[in-house]
């Protein structure tokens, strides 16, 4: 319900927005930047329970205009919040970013150093070392064959020694048996005579 008030001087409202709202009674608002407000213009429509006082005629009565002037302060709230988010989302980039470069250090590079000293204190000729990744993936993997590596070269070095070392004791035998002037020959345990003898001199 409306009380009667004092009609005013009769003006004619040529706005566009205000001539869209009458013509399509629904609302509009109009956002005036430069001025920091925003404008709404409200289409009062003619309900069946007001056409007894109001008539028929037409569906739109009247339109009710608002203009906010808060925009001045809700500028900057969302200047603020902006600010903020652009700080949060620059500290989360860089809480990522230095998360990553931790992981990968600890994933990647520190077992490629690890990796590569191994091989280095291998190549210098030192066979006493170990690789000591255990990680499942590629890196633990080249792990395992490098410390397998070192396994069969220490294996070959050893043989190699025991075979310098027999050889060596056949040269000095060889030495032996053929300087002496007796008949020397050795025998197996199996009673059977080995093939290393002294030459026949007659």
């Amino acid at each position: 319900m409306f009380d009667q008030t004092p009609r005013v001087e009769t003006r004619k409202n040529t706005r566009e927005v205000f001539q869209e709202v009458v013509s399509s009674n629904t609302p509009r608002y109009v956002e005036n930047l430069d001025e920091q407000n925003i404008e709404y213009f409200f289409p009062i429509l003619n309900y069946a329970e007001c056409r007894q006082c109001h008539g028929t005629e037409k569906l739109t009565r009247g339109v009710a205009y608002y203009q906010s002037f808060l925009l001045d302060r809700t500028f900057q709230q969302i200047s603020s919040s902006r600010n903020m988010l652009t700080l949060f989302f620059i500290a989360t980039g860089i809480a990522i970013a230095m998360l990553l470069i931790l992981l990968m250090q600890r994933i990647i590079i520190n077992p490629l150093l690890e990796i590569g000293s191994v091989v280095g204190t291998v190549g210098s000729g030192n066979l006493d070392v170990q690789s000591r990744v255990k990680s499942k993936d590629e890196l633990g993997l080249l792990s395992e064959k490098i410390n397998s590596m070192i396994t069969g070269l220490k294996e070959k070095s050893r043989l190699e020694i025991e075979n310098s070392v027999i050889e060596t004791k056949n040269s000095e035998n060889k030495k032996y048996l053929d300087n002496i002037n007796e008949g020397l020959l050795l025998i197996r345990k199996d009673g059977t005579i080995s093939d290393r003898y002294s030459p026949v001199h007659r």
